[in-house]
C-alpha cells in the first residue's frame, strides 16, 4: 500500500516529536544525576589550646586561602569562598580551577585537653552549583588537596606562636623581608602568601609565548631570581 503524502507528514511530525521527547529526557536525566551541596572534612589534632588553634586556623584561611570571615562563636569560625561569578554548573573534572568555586569552609575546635586540641574544616559547595558525577569526586579529591596544604600551613604557624624566642635577624635577612615587601619579622604564612603573589606577577611561564621586548623578558627573569633568593633565604631562617 502506498503511503500518501498527508501520511509521510504525520509519519515525519511523530518522528521528530519522538527526537524531541528523547532529547528532553536525556536533559532531564543529566540534571538530575547533577549533585549539588556537597560536603568533605577531615580533621586532625594540633598540641596548642582549642581557641589559638582556631585563631590560627582562621588567620591560614583567611590570609591564604582567600576566604572572608562570616561567623565566629567560641569553638567555630564559618567562612565564604565567593569564588568566580555566575558559576551554576560544574561539567566535569579538571574542566575549572578549584578557585573558582564557591565555598563554605568552616572549622571547628574541639579542645582535648589543657594543650591539644582536635580540629575539623569542611568545604561545602553552594546549593545553586550543580555537580556531574565526576566533578563530584574531583571536588572530594580536590577539598582533600587543600585541607592538607591548610593542615601543614597551621601547624608551620602554631610552632611558631609557641616558639618564644625567634632567631636573629641579620642585614640580608631584613633585606629578604623588604624584596618580598613584608616588614621585617613577618612571619612563615606571611612569607609564603608574598612569595605566591610574587609568582603571579614575575614567573616566567606566566609570559611565555608573548613575544616581549627582550629588555622586558630579562628584567623579569631577574625580578623572579631575586624574589625567589629571598624566599629561600627566609624559609631557611625561620627554620632554625
Amino acid at each position: 500500500m502506498c503511503m500518501t503524502g498527508e501520511d509521510a507528514l504525520i509519519t515525519l511530525f511523530v518522528a521528530l516529536v519522538l527526537l524531541i521527547v528523547v532529547g528532553i529526557s536525556k536533559k532531564i536525566i543529566q540534571v538530575l544525576r547533577r549533585k549539588r551541596d556537597l560536603r568533605w572534612w577531615d580533621e586532625f589534632q594540633l598540641t596548642v589550646p582549642a581557641q589559638q588553634a582556631l585563631e590560627v586556623i582562621g588567620r591560614v584561611l583567611s590570609d591564604l586561602h582567600a576566604c572572608e570571615l562570616m561567623h565566629v562563636t567560641s569553638d567555630k569560625q564559618v567562612f565564604s569562598r565567593r569564588g568566580a561569578p555566575g558559576i551554576r554548573a560544574v561539567p566535569g573534572s579538571g574542566g575549572m580551577a578549584w578557585g573558582d568555586i564557591p565555598l563554605m569552609v568552616v572549622a571547628w575546635c574541639i579542645p582535648l585537653s589543657s594543650e591539644r586540641t582536635r580540629a575539623r574544616i569542611m568545604f561545602s559547595s553552594n546549593e545553586n552549583v550543580h555537580f556531574a558525577p565526576a566533578a563530584a569526586e574531583w571536588f572530594r579529591q580536590t577539598a582533600d588537596q587543600e585541607f592538607r596544604e591548610i593542615i601543614g600551613e597551621v601547624r608551620q604557624a602554631t610552632s611558631q606562636t609557641s616558639t618564644s624566642v625567634a632567631p636573629p635577624r641579620t642585614p640580608d635577612i631584613d633585606a629578604a623581608y623588604a624584596v618580598l615587601k613584608l616588614n621585617p619579622g613577618a612571619s612563615w604564612p606571611e612569607v609564603q602568601a608574598a612569595y605566591r603573589e610574587a609568582c603571579k606577577q614575575y614567573h616566567p611561564d606566566r609570559y611565555s609565548g608573548q613575544n616581549l621586548p627582550a629588555p622586558v623578558g630579562d628584567l623579569i627573569q631577574r625580578e623572579f631570581k631575586v624574589k625567589t633568593e629571598a624566599y629561600q633565604l627566609l624559609k631557611k631562617h625561620l627554620s632554625q
